[in-house]
This record gives C-alpha cells, sequence and structure tokens, in this order.
C-alpha cells in the first residue's frame, strides 16, 4: 500500500527535513485520506507533528495507519548531514507502550541510523 508521507512516521521525519513551505505546498495539494480513527486529517495538526518531528529528531504513529500498530521512525543522514532514509520500527500496542517507543526503540533505532550513516557516501 503507498500512503501519503504525511500519514507514515518515516515520511514525517522525512518531511521535517525540508523547508516548511516546501512541506506545506505539497500538504495543500494532498488529500489526506482517512484509515483508521486515529488518521490525522487536520493539516495544522499534521503541520505540528512535522514541526515536533523536526525538534525531537524523531516521530511517533499510533494507529494512523491500522488499528493496533504504532511505530516510531528515525531520520538516515549522509556524510554530507542530508536526510536520505528513514528507519522506522513497528509494533503492536500490547508490546509498545509510548515510554517504550520514546526510550529502549528509539535508542536501538539511533544506533542503527548511525551505523548506517557510516556505510553511506
Amino acid at each position: 500500500m503507498r500512503l501519503p508521507a504525511f500519514t507514515a512516521a518515516s515520511g514525517r521525519v522525512l518531511l521535517a527535513q525540508r523547508p516548511f513551505a516546501e512541506v506545506h505546498a505539497l500538504l495543500a495539494r494532498t488529500q489526506i485520506k482517512r484509515l483508521t480513527r486515529r488518521t490525522i486529517l487536520n493539516k495544522r495538526e499534521i503541520m505540528a507533528q512535522i514541526g515536533r518531528a523536526r525538534n525531537d529528531g524523531y516521530s511517533i504513529n499510533d494507529q494512523e495507519i491500522e488499528d493496533g500498530v504504532v511505530s516510531i521512525s528515525l531520520p538516515v543522514f549522509n556524510r554530507s548531514a542530508v536526510a536520505v532514509a528513514a528507519i522506522n520500527a513497528s509494533s503492536g500496542i500490547a508490546r509498545a507502550n509510548d515510554a517504550r517507543l520514546k526510550g529502549e526503540v528509539k535508542q536501538q533505532l539511533g544506533l542503527a541510523a548511525e551505523g548506517l550513516a557510516r556505510m553511506l557516501p
């Protein structure tokens, strides 16, 4: 399934690395479709989430794509400090609460992202 970048944690964390004017223009021409009752449809809230991803360095998706599934994504930077990919972990809500995602899972993803970054040109 192909999703708008605004819906997925990995998309939001990559959009957070782009200029806000560019992201706003892209969002203005994108129709966001409800996938679950938690899908964020309000474009101001989507921009706020992208802003949080920029400030925090990660993005969390809380059942916005699939009921019962949460995920966290971090950007992967090349040696020029350009985000070229995102690394993501997903889990059922029974196994990964917010604290675990922001703690243990984020820490492990950060280490993996750093390892990937060292392999990039």
